[in-house]
C-alpha cells in the first residue's frame, strides 16, 4: 500500500521506497510544486521538497565577489557574504587602488 494515497500497488507496478517507506513514483513528490522526485530532495517537517523548491524556500548564501554558492564557513562583511578566499582577494583589490586625496577643512 501507498504511503501517502493509501492505495494498493498493481501487481507489476514500479514502487519508490524511502526510509522503509513504500509510494507510487508519482505519489513521492515534492509538496511545494507537486512534481514526482526522480533525484536529490530534502525531507520538510512530514514531506519532501525537490532541489529547486529547497532552494527557494531556503536560499543559499551567494559570495558578494565571484556570485558562486558558499558551501562551507565563509566570512560575511558589510551586510555581504564571501568565500575566504574572495574576501582576502576583494581586500588586495582595495589596497592597490589609488583613491582622491581627502581634504579636510577646519571651520573655526
Amino acid at each position: 500500500v501507498c504511503t501517502k494515497c493509501t492505495t494498493a500497488f498493481p501487481a507489476g507496478s514500479r514502487i519508490t521506497e524511502f526510509d522503509g517507506k513504500q509510494y507510487h513514483p508519482e505519489c513521492f513528490s515534492c509538496v511545494d510544486c507537486k512534481k514526482g522526485i526522480t533525484s536529490q530532495f530534502y525531507p520538510f517537517n512530514s514531506d519532501y521538497l525537490c532541489a529547486a523548491c529547497h532552494e527557494q524556500r531556503f536560499p543559499r548564501k551567494r559570495c558578494g565577489k565571484c556570485n558562486a554558492v558558499i558551501t562551507s564557513a565563509g566570512i560575511t562583511f558589510a551586510g555581504a557574504s564571501y568565500h575566504a578566499a574572495c574576501f582576502l582577494f576583494l581586500i588586495e583589490e582595495v589596497k592597490n587602488k589609488t583613491f582622491p586625496k581627502l581634504i579636510s577643512y577646519n571651520m573655526d
